[in-house]
């Protein structure tokens, strides 16, 4: 998935709106946010803000765009040969996100993400399983099912235990797949 980057001068008030949503969210709860209270706190107007999105949830899934994407191109980056690898680069991202993570997670949004990651989701299992064949259905399950794993497992990883890194977090999620789809990660063992 990829955002339509848009002109500058539209980019700028996007990122305005997306700062003032998240500083809202500090001491206000989501659904008692309005649209006026974004576009005051951003300097723009409800013109503006309509021009951009049609909803509070659409600044939520950009957020949530920004730090998918990180995690798509950290992964073409790292090129990773393992679930551990592949797990601890989505830590590695989340902990840059920290702060908008467990805001987004103390409002319950986080779940936003499974339909921008149920379309990259599976060429990453792919990727690591390229010789199993997955039909759409289970695919999509699975996809629902891990994203929203992760999801609650980072912002308690964040808040209860910074100190273990990303790469134990990456090896304590393999083992936990290990356990319960050994057939699927077979090839892990080895």
């Amino acid at each position: 998935m990829t955002l339509n980057k848009g002109n500058s001068k539209s980019r700028q008030s996007k990122e305005e709106m997306r700062q003032a949503l998240l500083i809202l969210l500090e001491t206000k709860d989501f659904h008692r946010i309005t649209i006026q209270e974004i576009t005051d706190l951003a300097g723009l107007s409800r013109r503006t803000y309509y021009r951009n999105y049609q909803s509070k949830i659409d600044i939520v899934s950009e957020i949530l765009m920004f730090i998918w994407q990180d995690y798509l191109i950290a992964i073409k980056e790292k090129k990773p040969n393992s679930l551990s690898e592949i797990t601890q680069t989505l830590y590695d991202v989340s902990t840059q996100y920290k702060y908008e993570i467990m805001l987004l997670h103390k409002h319950n949004l986080l779940l936003h993400l499974i339909p921008i990651a149920i379309d990259d989701l599976p060429d990453i299992i792919a990727y690591r399983h390229p010789n199993v064949s997955i039909d759409n259905t289970a695919i999509q399950y699975m996809v629902t099912f891990i994203v929203s794993g992760y999801f609650h497992v980072i912002p308690t990883w964040l808040e209860k235990n910074p100190e273990i890194s990303a790469q134990q977090m990456g090896e304590y999620l393999e083992r936990m797949f290990l356990m319960y789809l050994p057939d699927y990660f077979d090839d892990v063992k080895e």
